[in-house]
């Protein structure tokens, strides 16, 4: 039987501060040193995904700009895959 999966709990700003603030700090500290450091409630796993998708500071969450959408369109009419 498998295992009940944790339930998800929704990231709080602390725990985004604490987050961004120790890897920016320590950006070759390994993801479990750093949850240890940061006394964080959450996995390794979680911590590397918070970062890469939504916390990492070369995230671009502005809108396309005209050549994006240019392409997106191009490459959607050619069925690029």
């Amino acid at each position: 039987m498998a295992r009940p999966r944790p339930k998800r709990r929704v990231w709080t700003q602390e725990e985004d501060k604490k987050l961004k603030h120790l890897k920016t700090e320590y950006p070759n500290l390994s993801w479990r040193k750093i949850v240890q450091l940061g006394k964080l409630d959450r996995d390794e796993k979680s911590c590397s995904h918070r970062w890469r998708n939504y916390l990492h500071p070369d995230i671009n969450k502005g809108e396309f700009s005209q050549e994006e959408d240019e392409l997106i369109i191009f490459l959607k009419g050619a069925d690029v895959r």
